[in-house]
């Protein structure tokens, strides 16, 4: 069974590297590895085909891109595995059998469509919290998530729908709603398997709020009933808090 592991990169000299070796050192080999850069004017590239130059196992592109969204629809095309996890430059894999750790539960709860484990979110500062999350309805209620990047998905889900890029932040957020939403099987697997980069892309003030606007719009969107009882509980937690 192969995996296919995608990064997406863009000005990313100090990140990238980490993220690459974690890959290349997995015990498990039956592994192909895409990496779509956005030409990145810094030494992301040269630090790209460094690897790839060396390791076949690596397919790399460097092509223009609207956002990480698009970045990740574009690299869809190059994936031949039957499951595919997106690592973004800055994450890397808990540990080298994290790999033959997501296959061997594949098999055993029968190829399913989607598997997950927990997130190590770390920061400038050190472990920021663990995340140890089964993608059910709980999460709903509060419009919540999984992390991406720790979530191996059938390759052929994305043929049915890949990730809406009219979505700045959450586009991962969304794919994963419509999937459930859809009767797909989701498996969670309590193991660490990643550690999150809590500084990345989506950690500004700016880019919180839209976050916050955008998984409101997706709880909407595909559980209406759950974002009026979210609304309900912040008015009371609201109006307790101001008592």
């Amino acid at each position: 069974m192969k995996l296919s592991i995608v990064t997406v990169t863009f000005n990313c000299q100090d990140l990238v590297r980490k993220t690459i070796i974690s890959v290349l050192e997995q015990v498990y080999q039956e592994v192909e590895y895409i990496i779509v850069d956005g030409k990145s004017t810094d030494k992301t590239y040269e630090i790209i085909t460094e690897y790839s130059g060396r390791d076949k196992r690596i397919k790399c592109v460097s092509d223009y891109d609207t956002g990480i969204y698009n970045a990740m629809n574009k690299a869809l095309n190059y994936v031949t595995g039957e499951y595919v996890l997106f690592l973004n430059a800055g994450d890397y894999l808990y540990s080298k059998n994290t790999l033959a750790h997501f296959a061997d539960k594949i098999v055993e709860t029968h190829y399913p469509d989607i598997i997950n484990g927990n997130t190590i979110v770390y920061t400038n500062f050190g472990i920021d919290k663990i995340e140890r999350k089964p993608f059910n309805k709980k999460l709903f209620v509060m419009a919540n998530t999984i992390c991406h990047q720790s979530v191996l998905a059938r390759t052929e889900l994305f043929k049915e729908y890949q990730f809406d890029e009219l979505f700045q932040y959450c586009a991962d957020r969304d794919w994963l709603y419509y999937m459930y939403f859809k009767g797909k099987k989701f498996i969670y697997m309590n193991e660490d398997v990643v550690y999150y980069d809590g500084t990345g892309y989506s950690s500004n003030r700016k880019a919180k709020k839209v976050i916050v606007e955008e998984r409101f719009m997706i709880q909407k969107k595909y559980c209406k009933q759950y974002f009026y009882i979210h609304k309900f509980i912040r008015k009371v937690s609201g109006f307790l808090v101001k008592g």
